[in-house]
């Protein structure tokens, strides 16, 4: 799967445990709306899942490239 650099920041910042969208929003110094919508692309991706309002990783098979 061929990702951004700023979604893996995503991903970096869900290895430490589960957060909300205002906490990564905040984290990495965006909007709620744009954090959102990062996290809804790394869903259909496959990569993360939404339990309650906490994002969290998932284990996942597929390789990772990183542009």
């Amino acid at each position: 799967i061929i990702i951004s650099a700023v979604k893996k920041k995503y991903l970096d910042f869900l290895i430490t445990g589960e957060r909300t969208t205002q906490e990564m929003a905040q984290s990495l110094n965006v909007t709620w709306k744009s954090a959102s919508r990062r996290l809804d692309e790394l869903q259909k991706l496959g990569l993360i899942t939404r339990e309650g309002n906490k994002w969290k990783l998932l284990k996942s098979k597929h390789k990772l490239i990183v542009l």
